[in-house]
């Protein structure tokens, strides 16, 4: 019988323990990372994949907004779920699976995820995907993403001059606008939630002492005043340890637009 396609295409760092024809199970032993001697135990289910802990909440939150782990304990490894229908498409869903991965050894040893890696959630994943393909096609990724990590207050005089007048640079920033107050809505959504964070990320909007209240939301009217009020809540130390709280090297932390979450 044919084996299943990610069976198939299961990586040396990946141990199978169990599989049929919908479902794969075993140990996510990837290099450098806290599981590389014990593996973390993982099971793929469907065509197109959803995948989680074996049992959990073992190794990793049922729920975090922080780690992409959302509903039933699903791993959120991009914007969209496709199917897989090549051995490619396979070898392409493992490489997603490692840098989700390697992350999340990232947030369990600083708590803090790599600077970088992943788009931002919900609808503003989805502007930001966008921005991100603007920033590419008009050659300017690298100061786009030196702006998003904080190095940098804006784009350079340089920039706006030579294509302050491209219509590819004015809907870059009309993303970028709607985009902050997506986020903004999201951290008001965390100021309203009763959920309890999992307390394993230092900058997390669902931590008790960084949630905004609500008549400090009413009081400020407005989604772009609570941004800012949560950014400051936050602080800077995830750019304080950026130098350090990253990936391996040999896996890309430049967000993809198979990186939402």
């Amino acid at each position: 019988m044919k084996r299943p396609l990610l069976a198939a295409a299961a990586p040396p760092w990946f141990e199978v323990t169990r599989e049929t024809a919908t479902c794969v199970e075993g140990l996510a032993k990837f290099p450098r990372t806290r599981w590389a001697e014990c593996g973390l135990a993982v099971t793929v289910r469907g065509s197109r994949p959803l995948v989680r802990e074996t049992v959990p909440g073992s190794d990793l939150p049922l729920w975090c907004l922080e780690r992409h782990i959302f509903g039933e304990a699903e791993f959120c490894l991009g914007l969209s779920t496709p199917s897989i229908r090549s051995h490619r498409a396979a070898e392409r869903w493992w490489d997603q699976l490692a840098q989700f991965i390697v992350c999340q050894s990232v947030a369990s040893e600083t708590g803090l995820w790599p600077l970088m890696n992943g788009l931002d959630h919900g609808a503003a994943g989805h502007l930001h995907n966008r921005a991100l393909d603007l920033a590419e096609r008009l050659d300017i990724l690298d100061e786009y993403l030196s702006v998003q990590a904080g190095y940098a207050a804006g784009f350079s005089a340089e920039t706006v001059s030579k294509l302050g007048e491209d219509p590819r640079f004015v809907t870059l920033q009309d993303i970028e606008v709607r985009r902050h107050g997506a986020k903004a809505a999201n951290d008001v959504a965390a100021a309203r939630s009763s959920r309890k964070c999992c307390g394993t990320m230092r900058d997390c909007p669902y931590r008790p002492e960084l949630k905004i209240t609500l008549s400090d939301t009413r009081s400020r009217r407005g989604v772009s005043r609570v941004a800012a009020r949560a950014a400051s809540l936050a602080g800077t130390s995830a750019l304080a340890i950026a130098s350090w709280a990253m990936a391996p090297s040999n896996v890309s932390l430049h967000p993809t637009p198979d990186s939402a979450g």
